[in-house]
């Protein structure tokens, strides 16, 4: 496949995973290139959750045959979320929201949720270890997130996020 003309999630996954196997690359970011960004209209985002998970599945197909999947670590992220709720357009749809979710899987990944929200909807503070909610704990922010991940990853996450405590969670 020609760099440049992967243009499909799946397509970009492809190549990643070839420049992989050939250790050209360590990490790789993918756009999936949806429109996720629909105040009305919720079908349009269900089909984009369709495109991406069937895309994903298909990254993590070629991972595994490569024999990659068990030391590559695939994140998921998103600039920010959408409520659970749908709004009171004529054709409803969902408003941003200021709690995310991100979604990982391969090499290291603990399978599970981590995190909570009270009935309100609303994050709840989780501990720094383990990723379980607790009154002790802290709200959970994106640089934790990312400390988290540099730690995992091997990367001192001091350096570049200094002020950050690390979210330790889904990492094995």
């Amino acid at each position: 496949m020609e760099v440049g003309r992967a243009t499909t999630l799946a397509q970009q996954g492809a190549l990643a995973v070839e420049m992989f196997r050939g250790g050209v690359a360590c990490a790789a970011y993918l756009d999936s290139r949806l429109d996720w960004d629909t105040h009305d209209d919720i079908a349009d985002q269900g089909q984009s959750h369709e495109q991406l998970f069937a895309e994903l599945a298909e990254i993590s197909s070629k991972l595994a045959a490569a024999g990659l999947l068990e030391r590559t670590t695939v994140a998921v992220l998103s600039e920010f979320s959408r409520t659970p709720k749908l709004n009171d357009q004529p054709q409803p749809g969902k408003d941003h929201w200021p709690v995310t979710s991100a979604l990982l899987f391969g090499g290291g990944v603990r399978a599970g949720t981590y995190g909570a929200t009270d009935d309100a909807l609303g994050a709840l503070r989780v501990r720094m270890d383990d990723g379980t909610p607790a009154d002790t704990g802290r709200l959970l922010q994106f640089d934790n997130f990312a400390a988290g991940l540099l730690e995992f990853l091997g990367v001192s996450s001091r350096r570049w996020i200094p002020n950050a405590e690390p979210f330790h969670g889904p990492f094995a």
